[in-house]
């Protein structure tokens, strides 16, 4: 019988609970590379923070005009009016912080290529001083 501790299936379950459990990791060049594209695409289409937010807004004034003809009635319209300045600031925000993430990324990118050049530098330092030595 049964001598009582972990079985062999109970032990294996463990390992995989926790691997299930860790977030998986980032795909940082996948998510650089999208956001590059994203950036591209804004470029190409002229999009900027402020279009986002010219184009969001007439498209939610579009709405309240209709719904205030619809409903005939000055509270809605407002409130329409309220909601069309909330979601273009919240346009506003996205934008900036899209703006950001994209200067970020540069950033980070340019960071790199700086460390990689360092790197290059040391290893040909290192291999220059190697040959004097054997010299």
């Amino acid at each position: 019988g049964g001598s009582g501790g972990a079985g062999p299936s109970q032990e294996s379950e463990a390992p995989a609970e926790a691997a299930a459990a860790k977030p998986a990791p980032l795909d940082r060049e996948g998510l650089l590379r999208l956001l590059a594209e994203l950036h591209e695409d804004r470029i190409r289409f002229g999009i900027t923070p402020e279009t986002s937010v010219e184009g969001l807004a007439e498209a939610l004034g579009e709405a309240a005009d209709e719904a205030s003809e619809e409903e005939g009635e000055e509270e809605t319209a407002e409130a329409a009016a309220e909601a069309a300045a909330e979601a273009a600031a919240e346009a506003r925000r996205q934008a900036e912080a899209e703006a950001a993430a994209v200067a970020a990324a540069e950033e980070e990118e340019a960071a790199a290529a700086e460390e990689e050049a360092e790197e290059a530098a040391v290893a040909a330092a290192e291999a220059a001083a190697a040959e004097a030595a054997a010299a």
